[in-house]
This record gives structure tokens, sequence and C-alpha cells, in this order.
């Protein structure tokens, strides 16, 4: 849908019944002025016309995004809360199941954490979910879909999705409870940066070893060059004072 027309549901109800409202109006005024008396033609080419245009206007509403959502309770934190930024990003995939239980339901894919000043500004994750009821098939049809919350809280969702072809994600209660232990730790002096964006990339990626890259493993923030794993690890891009740095997720 269009993310350009975010309105809240009372705001979208007035503009609605405004629209309808107006259009009756118009056309009574013209079903009954008298300078169109007998052109009866010219009267049902006007109505026309604007039944036309209120309905255009009702069309690009309802192409616009869904009403957003709003967090009870949220406060923006700043990008060293790892363990908030976790909170964040469990409440808008719980969210996805009427019952708000997305445990084992849940892959993400992506994320991206944005902050301006040292606050929360804005963010943008992406991620497969299971279906809970059969279909006619019997068939569980899992789906794709990517939100955004901004720095008021508010969530924005984008159409549901066909699961992308190839994509790997991360389990989301282990990439949760991973970015929870590594927020209890002094992660970002471990690095020697003030970070300013976090990016969950799309797929494992295989270990760089370097200065700038560093693994999470068992509970602790190891340099890369002393991780004796192997395979592919989840990377968790920091963009910050020092550059760009990877802490390789080992979940």
């Amino acid at each position: 849908m269009n993310p350009a027309v975010n309105l809240s549901g009372a705001a979208r109800i007035a503009i609605i019944l405004a629209l309808i409202f107006a259009a009756v109006l118009i056309i009574h005024l013209i079903a009954g002025s008298r300078k169109l008396e007998g052109r009866a033609a010219y009267v049902a080419l006007c109505c026309l016309v604007v039944l036309c245009l209120s309905g255009g206007a009702l069309l690009f509403l309802s192409e616009g995004s869904p009403d957003p959502v709003q967090i009870e309770g949220f406060e923006p934190f700043g990008p060293e809360d790892l363990s908030a930024a976790a909170s964040l990003m469990e409440e808008t995939v719980s969210l996805q199941y009427t019952d708000g239980v997305a445990e084992g339901r849940a892959g993400v894919a992506y994320f991206d954490l944005i902050f301006k000043d040292g606050s929360f500004d804005r963010m943008a994750l992406s991620a497969e979910y299971a279906a809970l009821n059969p279909d006619e098939n019997g068939e569980y049809a899992d789906w794709r879909q990517a939100v955004a919350v901004d720095a008021g809280g508010r969530i924005y969702k984008e159409e549901r999705g066909e699961p992308a072809e190839g994509l790997e994600t991360v389990p989301a209660d282990a990439l949760f409870a991973a970015l929870r232990q590594l927020g209890g730790l002094d992660w970002a002096s471990a690095l020697g940066t003030v970070p300013e964006e976090l990016l969950l990339s799309s797929g494992p990626e295989e270990l760089t070893a370097g200065g700038a890259a560093w693994v999470f493993t068992d509970g602790e923030l190891v340099p890369a060059d002393g991780y004796e794993g192997s395979g592919g690890l989840f990377a968790l891009i920091v963009y910050g004072s020092a550059g760009e740095q990877r802490i390789f997720l080992d979940i």
C-alpha cells in the first residue's frame, strides 16, 4: 500500500463521511438547480462526474497504509541498550498474532535500528511467520511481512507477502535472547565505538577475522581471531564513531 496516506482510524472515518456528505449535497444541488431544468442529460453527466471524483477520493484513502499501532508505554532508548531493542522487536513480532504469542513461530531476516542524537529514531524489521490455522487444503501457509516503527512507538505494517525463496532467517526467540545477553555486556566499549546504527544482515555470513570483527558466543564477546567455531553466523553490523564493525552472533 501507499505509505503516504497515514491516518488515524477516527480521521479516516471522518474524511470518508465528509466525502459522502459532500457528494450527496452537490448531487442534490445539481438536481434541484433551476438553471438545469429540462437538461436531463447534462444533469446526469454532472452527477456522474461528482460520483467519479468522490469514488476516486475514497479509493485514494483505501490505498493508504493501515492505521499505525501505538505501542503502549513506549519510551525511546539509546543505541547501547540492546535489551530495549530486543523488547521492541519482540513487541512488533508478537503483534502479528491475535494471541500476542510469537514464541517459536517467527524468524527474523533483517532489522535496521537508527538513532539520532543518541536516542532511538526508527526501526525497520522484516520477518517470516508461521501460520496458526490451516487453509482449505489443510496446509499452513507461512508469510513474510516488513514493519517500521517511528520515534513515537507507532508501528506501520506493509502488506503480507510470500516467504522469500532462499532467504535464511534467525529464530526470533534466539535473536532476542542473544541481544539481551549482549546488552548486559559493555559491548560498545569493547568495540571502542559510539554506536549510531545497528543492522542485522539478511542471512548468515562467513566469519571474517580481524580487529573490526567480534563473535558473541556462549554469553561472551570475543575477538574473531579467538573464535574456534565454523559455519555461517548472523552478523550484527555496527555503524558508529569507529566506522563499520561486525559482531557475529553464534546462535
